[in-house]
C-alpha cells in the first residue's frame, strides 16, 4: 500500500499538473457524468496521511484512498488513450491532460463541508510528514487508545487515527531504528519515548517523499550492505529481509504474518528482543 511519502509525492504531481485549470470532463464509474463540475476549477490538490483531497471550486472535494492496488495515470489532451478508460473508477479532464484513477479502494465525491463529519476523514490523526506536525497531539491520541485498548506498538504505529501516514513498510523500519520490538506494550514507553519512535516515523516519511527509490539506510557503510536482489534490494534494515543476516549484528530477520488479517512484519530478534527479554536500552543509528 503506498504510504504517505509516496501520496504527498504523488499530490504534488497531480497538483502541477491540475492546480488553477477548469474541469472539461468528470466521471465516476457507476454514476452518470457529472455535468454540474465541468467549469469548475481545481484549486488544489493536497495530502492528508494516505489520503489525496483533489479541491473544485467551492462545489466539491475529490476524496481518494489508494489502498493496496490503486494508481494515478494522465494523459496529455488529444491523447487517445484518455478516452473512455475502460476500468478507471475516476476519470477528470482538464483542457491539457486527463487524469485517471485505477482500482483504488475509494473514491469518493462529498461536499466540503462533510470533511468536517466524514467518519474515516474526520477521525484521521495529524499528518506525519508535515513540517510541523504537532508530537504532543499524536502522544494525547496515543494515551487515549491506550485507555480504550491494547494495541501492540506495531498496531499503534499503523492506526491511522493516532497519525496519518504510517504504513507497514515505515512501521518495519522506525521500530527497527529504534530498537522496539513489534509486540511491544506501549503502556510500558513514558511519553518522551513514544513521541521519540513517532518523531523517527515522521523524519523517515518526510525524507522519502519524492525519493525514487526508497532508502532507509543512507548513511550506512558499504561493509554492511551484502549485495541483495529484489525490490527493495540494499535500501531497507528489515523490511523484506526475512532470513537475511541483520546489518548491525548479523542475527536473521525474522519474518511473521501469512495472510490479510495478520499483516505480514519484520524485526531483528538480536537488535529488537522481546518484550519480556530486555528491557529497551537505546535508540539505534
Amino acid at each position: 500500500m503506498p504510504e504517505g511519502d509516496t501520496i504527498h509525492a504523488l499530490a504534488g504531481a497531480l497538483g502541477r499538473e491540475l492546480t488553477g485549470h477548469r474541469v472539461t470532463g468528470f466521471e465516476l464509474r457507476g454514476r452518470p457524468p457529472v455535468h454540474a463540475l465541468v467549469g469548475c476549477e481545481v484549486r488544489a490538490v493536497r495530502a492528508w496521511g494516505k489520503n489525496t483531497f483533489i479541491e473544485l471550486d467551492d462545489a466539491a472535494v475529490l476524496w481518494v484512498h489508494l489502498g493496496m492496488y490503486g494508481r494515478w495515470s494522465w494523459y496529455p489532451a488529444g491523447d487517445r488513450r484518455g478516452e473512455g478508460l475502460r476500468g478507471a473508477l475516476l476519470r477528470l479532464a482538464t483542457e491539457r491532460l486527463t487524469v485517471a484513477c485505477f482500482e483504488a479502494k475509494t473514491v469518493e465525491l462529498l461536499r466540503p463541508r462533510d470533511l468536517a463529519t466524514h467518519p474515516k476523514i474526520a477521525t484521521l490523526g495529524p499528518d506525519l510528514v508535515l513540517p510541523d506536525v504537532d508530537l504532543g497531539v499524536v502522544l494525547a491520541r496515543v494515551r487515549q487508545r491506550l485507555h480504550d485498548a491494547r494495541p501492540s506498538l506495531r498496531e499503534l504505529l499503523l492506526d491511522q487515527r493516532i497519525a496519518a501516514g504510517i504504513g507497514n513498510i515505515f512501521q518495519a523500519e522506525t521500530l527497527f531504528l529504534e530498537r522496539l520490538h513489534p509486540d511491544t506494550d506501549p503502556r510500558d514507553l513514558d511519553d518522551s519515548r513514544i513521541e521519540a519512535v513517532y518523531a523517527r516515523a515522521s523524519a523517515l516519511l518526510a525524507a522519502n517523499v519524492g525519493a525514487v527509490p526508497r532508502v532507509f539506510t543512507a548513511g550506512l557503510p558499504s561493509r554492511h550492505l551484502p549485495g541483495e536482489h529484489g525490490d527493495h534490494g540494499n535500501r531497507t534494515w528489515v523490511y523484506e529481509r526475512g532470513g537475511r543476516p541483520c546489518r548491525v549484528c548479523a542475527t536473521p530477520i525474522v519474518r511473521r504474518g501469512e495472510s490479510a488479517s495478520d499483516r505480514v512484519t519484520w524485526w531483528c530478534p538480536a537488535c529488537q528482543p522481546a518484550p519480556t527479554a530486555a528491557a529497551w536500552v537505546g535508540g539505534g543509528p
